[in-house]
């Protein structure tokens, strides 16, 4: 061990010298008597333990104390005095000391001292690295949060927010510090059955639910209806039990709309092909006499002339079930789709 000693009294110094010679083998000792020394040593460093008096002609322990204590906030210091008081040790712990010996004592409390500060640095240094670790975690979560291009949440047991970043209050139409402390029902009440509904589901499983579709209203846009697609992940205490979920949300409502729209022209389609001619009255539509389509009931009149998206879903549609018609050739059918782009542009 490297000790670092500071006291101006000679005897009492070889004292404390002898002692830590005759019980720690290879011990490395810094001498520090005066404040040149002092400030030279402050240089150097770190030490193991620090041994200081508390009454020094030109400074004092207290002030020894947090001076190291701000160049190497992990060494343990030892105040090793004459004189003192119940505050000064009340003082120097506040300030972070190890231990308060005094000098009639140094025998039997010294080493015993010593070894106890040697079994808790190793403890003071795991401490300060966790909460090095945490700060630094939350430093990144705050800029995840701060930066994210989605929605992300963290709901506690009764689905109210613990915290919310700008991305999803603005989905919600709501101050992100509007958020704290509400329900999802106080807030958003036309999601929140489905939340609950959620919830309820990842509590009895203890399994994450991922890509979850849910539907509704927020006052961003009370009057239209939107979607989004949604990760719920269990918050979990010590013992395992949920806590609390964290949600991670995006929009899909624009993207839904093409989905939307091919689903109502294939089924368009699909009743086209489906209805009996006699649906359609007399009309007739001559479109030459290659095409085969010039009958009561053709499907190219039912295009809109102004959506260009009706025709390729007319055409995905009759590609996909053109072999079962019974068509006399595929001429016919490529001859049919050319008329159903021709006539929905």
């Amino acid at each position: 061990m490297h000790f670092l000693i500071i006291d101006e009294h000679p005897a009492d110094r070889d004292k404390i010298i002898r002692l830590l010679k005759d019980t720690f083998q290879n011990a490395a000792l810094t001498v520090v008597d005066s404040p040149e020394t002092y400030r030279q040593v402050l240089t150097t460093g770190p030490f193991d333990c620090v041994l200081t008096e508390h009454t020094l002609d030109w400074t004092d322990g207290l002030i020894v104390l947090h001076e190291l204590k701000a160049r190497w906030p992990d060494v343990p210091v030892i105040i090793v005095t004459g004189s003192g008081s119940e505050q000064t040790a009340v003082e120097g712990f506040r300030a972070g000391l190890q231990d308060y010996v005094r000098k009639d004592q140094i025998q039997t409390e010294l080493i015993p001292a010593i070894r106890r500060a040697a079994k808790h640095k190793p403890m003071e240094q795991a401490l300060r690295e966790s909460e090095e670790t945490a700060r630094r975690q939350l430093a990144e979560i705050d800029s995840i949060y701060g930066s994210a291009p989605i929605g992300l949440a963290v709901l506690d047991s009764e689905l109210r927010y613990v915290r919310i970043n700008d991305r999803l209050a603005q989905m919600n139409g709501i101050p992100a510090a509007a958020h704290i402390g509400k329900t999802v029902r106080e807030l958003l009440p036309d999601l929140a059955d489905q939340a609950e509904a959620i919830y309820r589901d990842i509590v009895s499983t203890g399994e994450p639910l991922l890509d979850i579709e849910f539907s509704g209203t927020t006052p961003a846009e009370p009057d239209r209806a939107r979607t989004w697609l949604a990760n719920w992940l269990p918050l979990r205490d010590s013992g395992g039990q949920v806590i609390g979920m964290n949600v991670v949300t995006y929009e899909v409502t624009e993207r839904k709309r093409p989905s939307r729209r091919c689903a109502r022209a294939v089924s368009g389609w699909r009743g086209c092909w489906t209805r009996p001619a006699s649906a359609y009255g007399s009309m007739s539509y001559p479109l030459g006499p290659s095409t085969g389509m010039n009958r009561p009931g053709n499907c190219s009149s039912l295009i809109p002339r102004r959506s260009p998206r009706s025709s390729y879903f007319g055409v995905a549609y009759i590609l996909m079930t053109s072999s079962r018609r019974g068509w006399r050739s595929r001429r016919q059918s490529v001859t049919a789709l050319s008329t159903l782009l021709i006539t929905g542009l």
